[in-house]
């Protein structure tokens, strides 16, 4: 078992990292994945791993894998170490568990129909991404996962360690696997979100032809001939609209292929579904409030006697993304999101596993109070409080952390009354609280004093129109949007 909660159940992928099934104890119905990279990777893969996980948390699409949280392993047991060597120090996140297969291994993909309803769901995707200044950059087929579902097959794009922001693209930017690299890449030219629409027509033409456009096996081979090759077009199992389709999206000059992934739509003589549209919601950039940053930082200076602190806004107003970034940037920070503690059965003993499990305070924590946590915390106990105030009591006397709490407003009143009578015993200890609730929330404790709050406004003009120009493609309206 992975720090008293997650237990492997086998492996199911590997590349950069490896990926297994696994269960949660805290919530015993459902199984999960678990993505570990190993401790021993180099800086760049390390980054690109929390990066990952960083971004699919951002994401809001039907067709790209959640997730849920992220740590370090603190304690393995010997078994699980022994069987799929996972060591102490390695890194993880859990999410989603998509049982499916990849696109190319889809039998039913021959129908033509089959492919294009796949199609529609991989343009939505890519038009979601696009239009908020992503690339995905690994467009092959292991990274397309379809499970099979009654009404009809449900594409997973499962793996973004690749995926970046185009702006902070680097001008030698060079990522890809050789068989879909676009030929600008090779070229060291800078890409941009047409780099996805060649790498599509890679995976639709093998698809199509049970092949590669080019029948050799060394690398070298391969980029020349995306650089340099006239790829042939024959006739296949699918219409010639799907062909000519593949052929567009297959010019060497990015200029020459489709300008989005709906584009082709027109060519195909179909229509882009209401279904569709729903999933065009941009994935909007977060700007620095630099007056709400500095008030947090005075909030959590040494010389501040304020203890708890309030950041109230409507919904939507970034009051989770204030949270997760303060949880980033401060390496004794836990942070709580509520809404997933309180489906959970056990939520303090998932509160307690988050904050024993955390880097900065494990190695202060000894195995009796763990123990005592295993064996006292029930969260039906007629004797909970008590129990408690005791344990938070010796907890916050190891180490002065920052304990920040997430959608307050989504908790139930049991919660609310024990938190009222535990804060202060955190408070006594010179623990740093912050909570998140929507404005409108009447005032939620009454036993606590000394409580802060910073409101967070709405964005003024200047506000609204870096978040539009960080947020979408250089050829969106953004001047109607604004308007």
């Amino acid at each position: 078992m992975i720090n008293d909660r997650y237990s492997i159940i086998e492996k199911i992928g590997e590349g950069r990292s490896r990926v297994f099934s696994c269960s949660d104890k805290f919530n015993p119905e459902n199984k999960f994945a678990i993505k570990i990279l190993s401790f021993t990777s180099d800086d760049d893969e390390l980054k690109s791993f929390t990066d990952e996980y960083e971004l699919l948390r951002k994401f809001d699409h039907p067709n790209i894998i959640n997730v849920f949280s992220k740590g370090k392993i603190l304690v393995l047991d010997d078994f699980t170490k022994r069987e799929f060597h996972i060591s102490e120090n390695d890194i993880y996140f859990v999410m989603e568990y998509v049982e499916g297969v990849n696109i190319d291994e889809l039998s039913t993909i021959k129908n033509e129909n089959i492919f294009l309803a796949i199609l529609d769901q991989l343009s939505s995707v890519l038009y979601y991404l696009h239009q908020s200044n992503y690339i995905y950059f690994d467009l092959k087929p292991e990274n397309i996962l379809i499970v099979n579902q009654p009404k009809r097959p449900m594409v997973k794009l499962i793996d973004f360690g690749l995926s970046s922001y185009l702006p902070d693209l680097e001008d030698n930017f060079a990522k890809g696997t050789a068989e879909f690299i676009a030929p600008e890449i090779l070229r060291n030219q800078k890409p941009d979100h047409r780099s996805d629409l060649y790498s599509l027509g890679i995976l639709l033409y093998k698809i199509a032809y049970g092949k590669f456009p080019f029948s050799t096996a060394d690398e070298l081979e391969i980029y020349h001939a995306h650089l340099e090759k006239k790829f042939e077009y024959p006739a296949c199992r699918y219409s010639h609209k799907i062909v000519s389709v593949i052929q567009k999206l297959l010019e060497k000059i990015p200029d020459s292929r489709y300008n989005s992934s709906l584009a082709y739509y027109k060519d195909l003589d179909r229509p882009i579904t209401y279904e569709t549209k729903l999933n065009f919601i941009n994935i909007f950039q977060i700007i620095s409030r630099e007056k709400v940053k500095e008030k947090l930082n005075k909030f959590l200076s040494p010389e501040n006697d304020s203890n708890v602190l309030f950041i109230a806004g409507e919904k939507g107003s970034g009051k989770s993304e204030i949270l997760e970034s303060l949880n980033r940037e401060y390496s004794n920070s836990v942070l709580i999101n509520i809404s997933s503690f309180v489906k959970s059965k056990n939520f303090w003993q998932q509160l307690f596993n988050k904050l024993i499990y955390s880097d900065f305070l494990y190695s202060k924590i000894d195995e009796s109070l763990e123990q005592y946590i295993s064996i006292h915390i029930d969260d039906k106990s007629q004797n909970l409080l008590n129990e408690l105030k005791s344990i938070f009591a010796k907890i916050s006397k190891k180490s002065e952390f920052i304990l920040l709490i997430d959608d307050l407003e989504n908790t139930t009143p049991r919660i609310i009354e024990l938190l009222n009578e535990i804060i202060p015993i955190l408070q006594a200890n010179k623990i740093k609280i912050i909570l998140s609730k929507n404005i409108t929330e009447e005032k939620l404790f009454n036993n606590i004093d000394n409580i802060s709050e910073i409101l967070l406004e709405p964005f003024n003009d200047e506000e609204i129109t870096k978040i539009v120009d960080k947020s979408f493609q250089s050829d969106f309206p953004k001047d109607k949007l604004l308007q």
